[in-house]
């Protein structure tokens, strides 16, 4: 959510950014993911328009296919430490993140070919939780002049934390060298 986050906050006011550096970013939720459309069309009819609550809304029921644990740590052992932080959120998302999502990608990917920020995309290859096509998407379709994107073959979602160590190094490596080039 952190890459929909930036984005969002690019386009309101584009003077306050130099840069931004998308880390395996949900431009849109991957459809490997996704349950079947008409179980979309009804949670929405029933959760209402986006900013709206209801008490739907705040139960942990998003339905998906997978353990999102799972899906985003390559090494068994990095997934069990992270799934042992008390901080980290584990459970099923509530309904209403889940609406706000969608909609939320949605947004994004019919605005991708006016972005216009200088930046960088990291993602892993074998991501299934957040789609590396539509990483792709944002860089072939962005009007921004300065774009830079970085495809890792065999990663998955939580490239930062969840893969061997080597490989994380390369990735901060990659991400350090397109900041000190541009500072």
């Amino acid at each position: 959510m952190g890459g929909a986050i930036c984005y969002q906050n690019y386009n309101r006011n584009p003077s306050r950014w130099n840069g931004i550096v998308f880390v395996a970013p949900m431009c849109k939720v991957s459809d490997n993911m996704l349950p079947p459309d008409w179980v979309i069309n009804l949670l929405l009819r029933l959760m209402g328009p986006a900013g709206t609550e209801t008490i739907l809304g705040y139960l942990p029921l998003t339905p998906s296919k997978g353990d999102i644990s799972l899906l985003s740590h390559r090494l068994d052992e990095k997934r069990q430490m992270a799934i042992t932080v008390p901080f980290v959120y584990g459970r099923v998302p509530r309904l209403n993140t889940a609406r706000e999502i969608l909609l939320m990608t949605k947004r994004i990917t019919s605005s991708i070919s006016d972005f216009d920020a200088p930046f960088l995309v990291v993602h892993g290859k074998d991501d299934k939780v957040t789609c590396p096509k539509l990483s792709q998407a944002l860089y072939d379709e962005s009007k921004s002049k300065d774009k830079e994107i970085k495809l890792y073959e065999g990663m998955y979602h939580a490239i930062t934390v969840g893969e061997p160590d080597d490989e994380i190094e390369k990735l901060f490596k990659d991400v350090l060298k397109w900041l000190k080039d541009r500072v």
